[in-house]
């Protein structure tokens, strides 16, 4: 599909870090949609934005590269899901039962 470069790895960091970036790109426009053309204030803060695109290079890229997804076609879906799979696994992470040295009594 996909094969500018003699790489495969390369290729895999390249289209899983494109479909992170995609599902930004999409997720800005249907928030673009929503508001009328306003943009979201997150959208108007430059962390944000950054800390979206380290997301994609430093995220969803080398994920499909561990991965080893061999069709572009996966490392791209790796790509696109990368967010949510970080986002379940912080959600694992955190803890909805207090420490008991903050319950009331």
């Amino acid at each position: 599909m996909f094969a500018p470069f003699e790489d495969n790895t390369l290729n895999m960091y390249l289209v899983g870090v494109a479909g992170s970036v995609g599902v930004e790109l999409s997720a800005a426009l249907k928030d673009l949609t929503v508001n009328a053309g306003q943009m979201p204030s997150r959208y108007k803060t430059i962390s944000y934005p950054i800390a979206r695109i380290l997301f994609a290079v430093c995220a969803a890229g080398p994920l499909a590269t561990l991965l080893a997804t061999n069709p572009d076609w996966t490392a791209f879906y790796v790509g696109i899901t990368a967010p949510l799979i970080f986002d379940r696994a912080a959600a694992g992470i955190k803890s909805d039962i207090a420490p008991p040295d903050l319950v009331k009594k």
